[in-house]
This record gives C-alpha cells, sequence and structure tokens, in this order.
C-alpha cells in the first residue's frame, strides 16, 4: 500500500470514527488534561472535533494542532463512559499518524532522531547499554543544575530518571520450574529491561514459585507503543511483527510486567494478523493471582502499601484491580489505595519527559497522598509510573520506595523462605 492510500484509508477511518461521538460531553469529567486545562481543545469531544476536521480537509496541520494532539495522555478514561464506544486511543494514534504524514520533512536532524529512536526501539539491548552508560552522568547532571542554581523542577531528561543501581545483564531464553511441564513466555519490554531487571527477575521467581518455567525469546523487541503514540505507526507496525514472530513458536500465555506495554500488545489484532498473539496476553499480576495455589500469604511484617493503579490498566482492561485482589492476599499488610482526582500520575508514556507542567500537575495529588498514608512501599504496575512516581518523592524529600507489586510478593516469598 502507498503512502498516500495508506493516508486516505486513515482520513476514511477517522472521519468515520469521529461521526460516531454525539458531543454528549459525558467524557469530560473523567479528562485529565479537560480537568486541568478547562479548555475544549483539550478534552477528548475537542479532539474529536479537530481530527474530523483535519482528515475532512477544513483544518490545516498546525503546530498548535500538533500540540492538542500530543497533549493527550492516552489514558483512555473516556472511552470507558462514553456511550458510542468511540475507539478514542485509536483516533489519537491515527490523527497523530495522519499529521506526521501531513507535515514530514525531510530534514537531516528529524530523518536521524526518528532513525535513532527507532533503532533503539528495535534492539533493546542498546536502549539498556546506552542507560548503563548514562548513569555515571547522573551525578554530574544534578551537580550541574545544583552549581548554576537552577531549580531541579524546572526540567527533567531521561538521566534524571535512571535509578541510583543500574542492572546490566541478558535473560536466559528458560528459567524452569521445579516437577512441572507448564510453561508462559515473558515480554520484557524495552524500558522495564533497560531501567527496571529487578522486576523482571521477580516475576520470573514468582512464576517458578507457582509451578510455571519462563520462556523469553531473544528476537522480541519494543513493544511499538511509543512509537505508535507519536505518530510512525509504520515502525510501530514492523515492532508488531518482531514481536509476534518472537513468540510464535508457542501457544504459551505472553506474561509482561508493564501495563503500558499490555495495553498495546493486547491490541495487535487492530494493525495486522496477529494468529491469536493479542490472545496470550496477560499481566502479571492478573496471571499470578489466578493461578496462586493458596488463600493466604503469610508474611512476617507487618506493613502498608499504598497501591496506585495505572491509568493504562485502568482504562484498557479488565486485570486493574489484580494487583489489588493478589496483595489483599497477603496477611498483615495494611493496603491503602491511590484515589487520585486527575485518574493519572502524568507519567504517561514520553509525557513526564516532554511536558513538565502538566505531568508534575497530575503527580502532585498523588504525592500529596503519600506524604498523608506515610507508607513503607508504594506499589504501581507500570514502569513509567514508577520511575514519574519516584521523582516526585525524591523532589519532595520522601525515602520512601517505589516498586512493582511483583516485587513485593517476592520479597515476601524469600522471606518465608528464610523464616
Amino acid at each position: 500500500m502507498t503512502g498516500n492510500s495508506t493516508t486516505d484509508t486513515d482520513k476514511k477511518f477517522i472521519i468515520a470514527e469521529s461521526g460516531r461521538c454525539v458531543a454528549c460531553g459525558l467524557c469530560l469529567p473523567y479528562c485529565p488534561t479537560y480537568q486541568l486545562a478547562q479548555l475544549e481543545t483539550e478534552s477528548p469531544r475537542g479532539r474529536i472535533a479537530l481530527l474530523s476536521a483535519l482528515a475532512s480537509g477544513e483544518l490545516a496541520a498546525t503546530e498548535n494542532l500538533k500540540q492538542s494532539l500530543q497533549h493527550c495522555l492516552l489514558c483512555r478514561a473516556c472511552e470507558k463512559m462514553c456511550p458510542s464506544s468511540v475507539s478514542f486511543a485509536r483516533l489519537m494514534d491515527k490523527g497523530r499518524y495522519l499529521h506526521e504524514q501531513m507535515t514530514d520533512t525531510k530534514s537531516l536532524k528529524k530523518i536521524t532522531t526518528r532513525k535513532s529512536i527507532d533503532f533503539l526501539f528495535r534492539h533493546p539491548d542498546w536502549l539498556r547499554i546506552a542507560a548503563y552508560f548514562a548513569l555515571p552522568m547522573k551525578s554530574l547532571y544534578r551537580k550541574k543544575i545544583n552549581s548554576a542554581n537552577i531549580d531541579q523542577q524546572t526540567g527533567r531528561s531521561f538521566i534524571d530518571y535512571l535509578p541510583s543501581i543500574q542492572t546490566h545483564k541478558r535473560w536466559k531464553n528458560k528459567y524452569p520450574a521445579d516437577n512441572s511441564s507448564k510453561q508462559v513466555g515473558l515480554f520484557l519490554g524495552c524500558v522495564s529491561r533497560s531501567l527496571d531487571g529487578t522486576t523482571v527477575d521477580d516475576a520470573i521467581n514468582v512464576l517458578n514459585r507457582i509451578g510455571y518455567s519462563v520462556y523469553i525469546p531473544p528476537q522480541q523487541v519494543c513493544c511499538g507503543a511509543l512509537s505508535l503514540h507519536a505518530g510512525r505507526e509504520n515502525s510501530s507496525i514492523e515492532m508488531m511483527q518482531k514481536n509476534i514472530q518472537a513468540f510464535a513458536s508457542t501457544e504459551m500465555p505472553i506474561i509482561h510486567t508493564a501495563s503500558g506495554c499490555g495495553s498495546i500488545l493486547s491490541e495487535y489484532y487492530h494493525y495486522l494478523p496477529d494468529n491469536g498473539f493479542s490472545d496470550r496476553i496477560s499481566e502479571v499480576c492478573h496471571f499470578i493471582e489466578a493461578h496462586w495455589p493458596q488463600e493466604t500469604i503469610p508474611s512476617s511484617r507487618s506493613m502498608t502499601v499504598l497501591l496506585h493503579t495505572p491509568c493504562s490498566l485502568e482504562g484498557t482492561t479488565a486485570e486493574a484491580t489484580a494487583a489489588y485482589r493478589l496483595l489483599k492476599r497477603v496477611t498483615d499488610i495494611d493496603l491503602r489505595l491511590v484515589n487520585s482526582p486527575y485518574r493519572c500520575c502524568g507519567a504517561s508514556g514520553t509525557k513526564m519527559l516532554t511536558d513538565y507542567s502538566t505531568s508534575t500537575s497530575l503527580r502532585d495529588p498523588v504525592v500529596e497522598q503519600v506524604k498523608e498514608n506515610a507508607p513503607d512501599m508504594v506499589v504501581s504496575s507500570n514502569i513509567g509510573c514508577m520511575l514519574h512516581l519516584s521523582e516526585g518523592l525524591r523532589i519532595a524529600g520522601l525515602d520512601i520506595p517505589v516498586r512493582h507489586p511483583v516485587s513485593l510478593i517476592a520479597d515476601i516469598l524469600i522471606e518465608n523462605m528464610k523464616g
């Protein structure tokens, strides 16, 4: 399919899907950016109208329009409330792609940047290596900010999100469970394997403990979400094809530890024939909770845990309550829930890097709840949320760890073995 025919197909999809919106406004109270700005252009209804005008030729592909589209967090809270079941996330992805095609320039800088980013997503080991060598720059970066008397809250970079201890490793292709023939595949994710290898290790250990061998195909790449949401659909589809091929040799369930990955992995079928790949996707807490052999998980220590549910779980799957159900099995845990008025912490893929004001405003109520509850630990099922909340707690002077729920379960199992 040529570029022009692809663009025409996307225009037809946008016009048809936009036409399903009845402009009732039921989505407005659930949209974080509308709640912050109180502007129609920052609402789902407003963005749908803008996309319809763009696709029909009534509106030019301007920079202002691009900004309005990019401001959307893709939390998909609006989809849950829409009486017409408008596929808003697909509309946004198609709209960003269309805008990219209509304004595409052949500048060397843009081409080089795009190819570099796509290379890292297709070769996640290189992203992990880049993060590893960037770690020594972290302290220098902070010193530079402090010596220049610049407020650290005026900006952030990828370096500022690096954990203080960086794990640089390769995982084996298979981690067998004792005396069991049951198997699952594990999707690593590009950011998780680069910045949060501990969660990957903990997921493997817990899955082994409940009797599942873990298969990790080395050919897997980035899930494609970041490229898709940035308007680079073609690059994203190439990554989808690689992942489908990587897991094609088996029909086992495919487990993910990052809900941001899971939300796109489970919808590959929208973009290409996936031979049932999407139906095999399962969030790690959901899978573990469904297959946990006992009613309770004994714990040797009492603690307060504050659970944050990512909007990529809340808005897209039936697995949103899985972490809560799993952690409620643990004895002697005071489990509390984050209840943000915006329903999003502001991480939203690369939003935490590209829009400081919005991402911080959305995160602030969560940080305040952490202050009020003073938990021993905050847990969240998405790596982006974990990094974003960790940075917010650091700025607030709160020495409280932010971890994945599966890591807490792994810790408890290890403590029980020692006890």
